[in-house]
């Protein structure tokens, strides 16, 4: 197998991988969380993933005070509830998603709701 090959089996792993444990949320959900993590998220969440759920879930409660969900007109304590529940690897692609958002043309003429599922979010009905 070619380096390259090798580089592209991990990537297509990497994104089977992602999308397995992808949360569905609303549109609105994942609007606040590209919100709350503008610019990405930093490796400072992910130094420990045994504080990551912690760190994860401080940042988002210090963004809802700052009026983040009503902004975005979703329900706050349904979206830190659920995030008690989630996996590390839950995680890890809710942190892509929220990358990819950001490294992404902002200035395509994309709506929110397409740019978020070009990234790999899943979105709910």
């Amino acid at each position: 197998m070619t380096r390259a090959a090798r580089i592209n089996a991990i990537c297509e792993r990497y994104a089977l991988f992602l999308n397995g444990f992808m949360p569905t949320l609303s549109e609105t959900e994942w609007c606040g969380l590209v919100t709350i993590f503008a610019g990405g998220f930093t490796a400072e969440l992910f130094k420990d993933l045994a504080e990551a759920h912690q760190g994860l879930l401080e940042h988002i409660q210090a963004a809802h005070a700052a009026d983040v969900a009503r902004e975005w007109d979703y329900d706050r304590k349904g979206l830190e509830e659920s995030l008690g529940g989630w996996s590390d690897e839950v995680i890890f692609g809710v942190a892509e998603v929220v990358d990819r958002f950001w490294a992404s043309d902002l200035n395509d003429g994309r709506s929110p709701r397409q740019r978020l599922e070009d990234c790999g979010a899943k979105i709910s009905p």
